[in-house]
């Protein structure tokens, strides 16, 4: 039986539904059990059945939104599970990728270092070659080197070399 049943059964002539009929029906009722006040259009009896037709509505409209409550609540903790359940490889993947990241990461450096290492190296050397004495000897021996170079493909295009060569391999 809904609200609008329950009061037309007992004579009331508003709709208890209507938010607005109810809380004047409550009113009513209110002054007439709270502070003995009579009302021409509401008996007594009347009133109690109202007001318990109208908790008993209140109780209906509490339960049904409990129950939603109770049905969002489940749906919200089935989705933090599915949520919590799903993160669980997510994490496991980026753990173990940044282990491979950090291990790459120390390769690469390691190999960097060495690399800085080896050309600070280098560069020390041509440093002290270029500062020492010995950079003007070295200078002139590859002068010579060159020079003797030059007069080597000289003597070959004449054909000097090869008369040597030949000469060589006869004795």
């Amino acid at each position: 039986m809904t609200n609008s049943e329950r009061a037309a059964s007992i004579g009331a002539t508003k709709d208890l539904d209507d938010p607005t009929h109810k809380t004047a029906y409550s009113k009513i009722a209110g002054d007439v059990f709270n502070h003995g006040a009579t009302h021409d259009l509401v008996r007594k009896d009347v009133v109690a059945e109202g007001m318990a037709v109208g908790l008993a509505a209140e109780a209906e409209t509490k339960l049904e939104k409990l129950k939603k409550l109770r049905s969002e609540t489940n749906e919200a903790v089935q989705l933090l599970f599915e949520s919590a359940t799903g993160m669980g490889g997510v994490i496991q993947k980026f753990t173990d990728d940044s282990k491979q990241w950090v291990q790459d990461i120390r390769q690469t450096r390691f190999f960097i270092c060495g690399e800085i290492q080896q050309t600070k190296r280098d560069a020390e050397d041509l440093r002290r070659f270029f500062g020492s004495s010995e950079h003007d000897k070295q200078i002139e021996k590859m002068k010579e080197f060159v020079e003797v170079c030059e007069r080597l493909k000289q003597l070959k295009d004449s054909g000097f070399l090869d008369a040597i060569v030949e000469t060589m391999i006869k004795l």
